[in-house]
């Protein structure tokens, strides 16, 4: 059997393994990455905001199978279910980081919600937003990475 101390441990090194991807993203000097507690990232450039789910999400999520993409055109405000989606285990939905009007979806998802799990937080983006205040509430990268472990640590 497992003891606790192995079981934190390979939970740190999971974290640490996410984070890593997670650091590793490539972004413009104008791009501005966030993420929320409930594990979406957003990236903020120009007026635009593309949301999607962390790699976190998708790992504690399973395989997804299903994604419901809002209109083109459609808007929402702040905490709004912006995305219902399904998976093997559960069913979840990504909320409305900030008010605003979607200008474009991700349809590869429609046909391959997988992308998802393959690549989250890069073609497996959701949806862009034009957003018409800016976000309260979420978090940079190294206070994400420690919110993580702090949820991971409390499973234990």
């Amino acid at each position: 059997t497992e003891t606790k101390s192995q079981r934190l441990r390979d939970t740190m090194l999971r974290v640490l393994q996410q984070a890593t991807r997670l650091s590793g993203r490539r972004l413009n000097a104008r791009t501005i990455t966030q993420y929320s507690r409930a594990h979406e990232w957003c990236n903020w450039e120009n007026g635009t905001a593309t949301i999607g789910i962390t790699d976190y999400a998708q790992d504690e999520l399973g395989e997804l199978t299903y994604v419901e993409l809002p209109e083109v055109g459609q808007t929402f405000s702040a905490g709004d279910d912006l995305i219902p989606m399904e998976s093997v285990k559960t069913a979840a939905v990504v909320f409305a980081p900030c008010p605003g009007t979607i200008t474009e979806v991700n349809t590869a998802l429609d046909d391959e919600p997988k992308l998802l799990n393959d690549d989250p937080e890069n073609a497996g983006w959701i949806v862009k937003m034009k957003y018409d205040a800016e976000p309260e509430g979420l978090l940079g990268l190294e206070e994400y990475k420690a919110f993580v472990a702090e949820e991971q640590a409390k499973k234990e």
